[in-house]
């Protein structure tokens, strides 16, 4: 139990922290709508899913010890933040809309579903943090049950977690907030998200 308690707290911290998943949801929210938002937190869980699968199974150590797997996934990872971010960058300053009938079709739930789940499983730093949660803290002798109490406690918590993220912009004090400053922030996600994929090339 206390395995499981120590993983499930390390786990959490590095979750709040604000990261690509943070700036996906928050920036998928704010240009489309709450609804998009807890969309992109399911694609999330879905990539958190795979991490755990390899994990369990024993891949992660391949993985981690394989150079080419490990910089496929790095670069990919890199490319994929990179166009995020140029993509906000860019985008068209309009106005977020205030009444939620009328939200954002721009994209749809499958879309950012996808990009939620590629943002995730295409991040190496996930990957060896995992990675490395487990080897530090699973034995061959620790029973089943640990990593997948702890596998079904990290899906639940992300979905919970980014989908709180999402629906923060539901309030409309919050949107009128973000009306004023849209373009600012599209833009200020847009760096942080190209800085985060130069940094995983640099790695």
């Amino acid at each position: 139990m206390s395995i499981l308690i120590a993983m499930c707290g390390i786990s959490l911290l590095a979750m709040i922290s604000p990261g690509p998943d943070f700036l996906v949801v928050v920036k998928n929210s704010l240009k489309y709508s709450p609804r998009i938002g807890r969309f992109t937190a399911l694609g999330i869980a879905l990539g958190l899913m795979v991490h755990m699968t390899y994990c369990i199974l024993g891949l992660g150590i391949v993985i981690s010890r394989s150079i080419l797997l490990l910089n496929v996934i790095k670069y990919l990872g890199a490319a994929y933040l990179i166009c995020i971010g140029i993509m906000s960058f860019i985008s068209k300053d309009e106005p977020l809309k205030i009444d939620a009938t009328k939200e954002a079709t721009m994209i749809s739930p499958l879309q950012a579903l996808k990009m939620g789940f590629l943002v995730n499983v295409l991040n190496p730093k996930a990957t060896l943090a995992f990675v490395s949660l487990f080897s530090a803290f699973i034995t061959p002798q620790t029973p089943l049950k640990i990593p997948l109490l702890f596998s079904g406690f990290t899906i639940v918590a992300a979905i919970l977690w980014f989908s709180f993220i999402a629906s923060i912009f539901t309030i409309q004090q919050v949107k009128l907030i973000f009306n004023k400053a849209k373009s600012r922030v599209d833009r200020t996600i847009g760096v942080v998200l190209v800085a985060l994929g130069l940094k995983v090339v640099h790695v």
